[in-house]
């Protein structure tokens, strides 16, 4: 996947994990990176709005998947789809600390933002 999708979904998917991070205290982030995946579907409609968001892999923690859908749920809408695409668009996002923790088939646009450096 090429061009301007790609390019929405990356942006789709870096303000959902920054959301989520921005979210989560201290704590919690460090008790993430032990092996921790959350996968959120949904499906984002032309005008941008969305349908609500579902878990389909829990992270086995409540909190965890309750910040995933949240970091979803915030935003009344996406931008709108880009032109030409007229069906919903369907979107999974898998949100880890550890890198290493997500499947090997995970897109590079679907990875974490790398952190900033100082």
């Amino acid at each position: 996947m090429k061009g301007p999708l790609e390019s929405y979904l990356r942006n789709v998917y870096s303000q959902i994990f920054s959301d989520f991070d921005h979210h989560m205290s201290v704590g919690e982030k460090n008790a993430w990176g032990k092996s921790r995946m959350v996968e959120v579907r949904f499906a984002i409609f032309s005008d941008g709005s969305y349908d609500p968001p579902t878990i389909t892999v829990s992270s086995g923690k409540p909190t965890y998947d309750h910040h995933a859908l949240n970091a979803v749920s915030t935003y009344a809408s996406f931008p709108p789809l880009p032109q030409g695409i007229k069906k919903p668009l369907p979107v999974c996002i898998r949100i880890a600390y550890n890198i290493d923790e997500l499947p090997k088939d995970t897109p590079e646009w679907m990875l974490p933002p790398k952190p900033k450096q100082p």
